[in-house]
């Protein structure tokens, strides 16, 4: 899973797991989770990208969660 995190470096690779997978008739839902910690001198709002995803995924049907924050 490719990030970049803006402003800031460059795009990174962050190791992800695939958590889980339910497969239904029409398609299926896979949960996979990574890990990012923000440098300590961080202020204000940031944008965060997701690259690598398939090419075959519906846009609309991509959701992103934070789990933990400030």
């Amino acid at each position: 899973m490719t990030v970049a995190v803006e402003p800031g470096p460059p795009a990174r690779t962050l190791g992800s797991v695939l958590e889980a997978v339910v497969v239904y008739a029409q398609g299926a839902v896979c949960t996979r989770r990574a890990r990012f910690t923000l440098p300590p001198d961080h202020r204000g709002e940031l944008r965060v990208r997701i690259g690598d995803v398939p090419l075959s995924a519906y846009a609309q049907s991509l959701r992103g969660t934070v789990v933990a924050g400030p």
